[in-house]
């Protein structure tokens, strides 16, 4: 009890963010990004940076490699699904 207690009132207990809170982020590939492979992203969300395990949102062009920016389209099943900050743009002005 005392740890969890001490867990609570300390910086230890963090708040996980949910995957609306993370559509539209910005992100940097840490690990590449293929078409049909899984990746890695370090997005800056609720003030600090979390990372995810990505891959290419089905809408995407092609591979984007590490520490390149991406953006947050959607999570499934706790993936991240990104695409170029470019590519994004077009979408939303469909």
């Amino acid at each position: 009890h005392g740890v969890f207690t001490f867990l609570r009132r300390s910086d230890s207990a963090v708040e996980v963010l949910s995957d609306t809170q993370l559509m539209g982020e910005r992100a940097r590939v840490t690990l590449p990004l293929d078409p049909g492979r899984l990746g890695r992203v370090a997005c800056l969300a609720g003030g600090r940076e979390t990372y995810l395990t990505a891959r290419l949102a089905p809408e995407a062009p092609g591979a984007v490699p590490a520490g390149a920016e991406v953006i947050v389209v959607r999570v499934v099943n706790g993936v991240a699904e990104v695409l170029p900050p470019e590519q994004y743009d077009r979408l939303l002005s469909l």
